[in-house]
């Protein structure tokens, strides 16, 4: 009677491992899906299929084009209260992938890399008139909120210089800038991204917690762009300044 007891206990557990290795995500993903679109305006998830520990998903934000997620999730680190994953997202004209963790209290995303194409890019700067060449390396980028903003933010990403064309009111220019880095950190409470040439400032953009973003073009960007400005100015100088509402 205890054998026959102890082997349907071991059945019951073997049977309820193998439900959970294999719930799909679906059912989950309906569960969470309201709060998800609350904090992230402009996603969509097109598509959700797998399993909860290795699945994947068809989404898009805003403009850009649709992108496949796959992640896989180790259930070991469910012990400490934290759900640890590696994720892979690729598409038209871009690949990412990272690893990181999500608590009660935190989200961590780590050592983010791969590579966005101006095919991707221009989807959306064309709006703003600007159309360019190249393609944006990122390279060891991490960030951590506390769900509700971001706490740490640091890595940096590279563009591989070219050609911008700037679609004026008047009549279209084409410019021709090296290769550029971006710095990401934190400023105070602000996500800031310094793009330079050399160290040297060109624009400063900084994305605060209420969801405006402030950009500072300095003087700098057209002399290296070659293009004509009112003299008077240091190149460090502010000579542009705008924002706007991104969230």
């Amino acid at each position: 009677m205890k054998k026959f007891l102890l082997f349907g206990l071991l059945f019951l557990f073997s049977f309820i491992v193998v439900v959970i290795a294999r719930a799909p995500v679906g059912p989950v993903w309906n569960a969470v899906e309201d709060d998800v679109y609350q904090r992230v305006s402009g996603l969509q998830v097109l598509r959700v299929g797998g399993t909860v520990w290795a699945g994947n998903a068809d989404l898009r934000y805003r403009a850009f084009p649709p992108s496949r997620l796959n992640w896989e999730i180790s259930p070991a680190e469910l012990i400490s209260g934290k759900i640890a994953f590696i994720a892979y997202a690729s598409g038209e004209a871009h690949r990412l992938d990272s690893h990181g963790s999500v608590s009660q209290s935190e989200t961590r995303i780590e050592e983010l890399t791969g590579t966005i194409g101006s095919d991707f890019i221009n989807l959306v700067s064309t709006n703003y008139g600007l159309n360019f060449s190249g393609e944006v390396v990122l390279s060891d980028i991490g960030l951590t909120t506390d769900q509700r903003w971001f706490t740490a933010a640091e890595g940096h990403a590279d563009w591989s210089g070219g050609k911008i064309y700037y679609d004026s009111p008047h009549n279209g220019q084409t410019i021709f800038l090296p290769p550029l880095r971006a710095d990401i950190s934190m400023a105070d409470k602000n996500l800031q991204l310094r793009l330079h040439n050399n160290q040297a400032a060109l624009i400063d953009i900084v994305l605060r917690p209420n969801g405006w973003a402030v950009v500072e073009v300095k003087a700098r960007l057209f002399d290296l762009a070659r293009i004509p400005w009112p003299g008077g100015s240091s190149p460090e100088d502010t000579v542009l300044q705008f924002e706007e509402k991104l969230f």
